[in-house]
């Protein structure tokens, strides 16, 4: 399971990850994005799903010749993980 945080939501119901993200959490079996004290836990399969519908390119604010691509996903906290996971 890959973990990130992010630090806003898109009025308050999206989060938005980048393309990179997105892939290490289909390699490593889930992603788990943190936002806040609020956790959410997608699996690597709605991961797949998701990345079909990256948006952009857009290019990155330091290395001028680098592109980016954002999934977004609606914001769900989960209150208790372990149903998510396998115990």
């Amino acid at each position: 399971m890959h973990k990130t945080k992010v630090k806003t939501l898109w009025r308050g119901t999206t989060v938005s990850v980048n393309q990179f993200e997105v892939s290490k959490g289909i390699k490593n079996g889930g992603l788990e994005i943190t936002h806040q004290n609020q956790t959410m836990f997608i699996s690597s399969d709605d991961l797949e799903m998701k990345l079909a519908f990256a948006r952009g390119p857009f290019r990155d604010k330091w290395k001028k010749d680098k592109v980016y691509y954002l999934v977004d996903f609606k914001w769900e906290p989960n209150n208790n993980h372990k149903q998510n996971k396998l115990l």
